[in-house]
């Protein structure tokens, strides 16, 4: 993997700027972290059994926020995270993440059920062992939450997400409409549950030559209908056979649910399950299965 210093530089900058620019204003950063270990079950996003890579992960992550308030409703949030995660059996996936969001919310009226709205600016940078996937990723994102009663509360959003890299598979635009729904469990605890959809490319991974040498004859309709395709240099790297990277427009319907439990008031646990169900261009499904279990604490 190569790391480009330049993004690592401007992301310390970034982490300094509050107690430079910020300290004037008597405004402290918050800082936080996180630590996750989880269960891909296709990790090649693929649709025959031949095909599916299933893994293990762990991801540690941490993160620096500054709030700013402009008026008593609004503020202008800065976050800036820095991440790595890294898979047992497929270390080209390994990735550093460089994150910096920049986030506007207000809320029009202070009654109980009112709701709050956000504007979120990300630029997310990608670097892995597979220089082939290191990307550039601009998201821009609103969304919208508020109580529904004293112990639920509701999320709605929308999504638009393009992603520039190294390869031409792996440059991808999305758009995403998500919700969730979060209930304050009466002791400690919040369960949470969501769906999202999203219109938009899909990269998959498949084998046009097997290990034994046999030449893999049904990826041929999938070369057909792809948008791009061309070697996959991470999965020739960790696996045997000749694998190639496709990408091809999807719609993709994703499920969550989990349960975050408090174990003080500057620490967490989370355990979450995301299931998602993939149609795409030429009859091509398949489906997904990633498990977690997260720590969480502030410092």
């Amino acid at each position: 993997m190569t790391i480009n210093i330049n993004n690592i530089m401007m992301l310390v900058m970034l982490i300094c700027l509050p107690f430079s620019v910020y300290a004037f204003e008597d405004i402290r950063p918050s800082y936080s972290g996180d630590v996750s270990f989880g269960f891909d079950s296709n990790l090649s996003k693929a649709e025959e059994a031949q095909n599916i890579i299933s893994d293990r992960f762990i991801k540690a992550e941490a993160h620096a926020v500054v709030k700013t308030e402009i008026t008593f409703n609004k503020a202008i949030i800065l976050d800036a995270g820095l991440a790595y995660k890294a898979f047992e059996f497929t270390p080209s996936l390994n990735q550093m993440e460089l994150t910096i969001n920049a986030i506007y919310r207000w809320q029009n009226e202070f009654k109980y059920r009112s709701p709050w709205f956000q504007v979120m600016l990300s630029n997310q940078v990608l670097e892995l062992d597979a220089n082939q996937r290191d990307s550039n990723v601009y998201t821009v994102q609103a969304m919208s939450s508020a109580r529904l009663t004293t112990q639920i509360t509701w999320l709605l959003g929308i999504e638009h997400k393009q992603r520039n890299s190294n390869g031409r598979v792996f440059d991808t635009q999305k758009n995403r409409i998500f919700g969730n729904l979060d209930y304050k469990l009466k002791g400690k605890g919040t369960v949470y549950g969501g769906m999202s959809y999203i219109d938009g490319d899909i990269i998959s991974s498949a084998q046009n030559q097997y290990c034994n040498g046999l030449v893999a004859t049904s990826v041929y309709g999938l070369i057909v209908v792809s948008d791009e395709i061309e070697a996959d240099s991470a999965f020739n790297n960790d696996y045997c056979g000749n694998w190639i990277s496709y990408r091809l427009p999807a719609k993709t319907v994703t499920l969550t649910s989990g349960l975050n439990y408090p174990i003080n008031h500057r620490s967490a646990a989370d355990i979450s399950w995301l299931y998602a169900n993939i149609t795409a261009e030429g009859n091509n499904r398949y489906e997904r299965h990633i498990v977690q279990a997260n720590y969480l604490v502030m410092f």
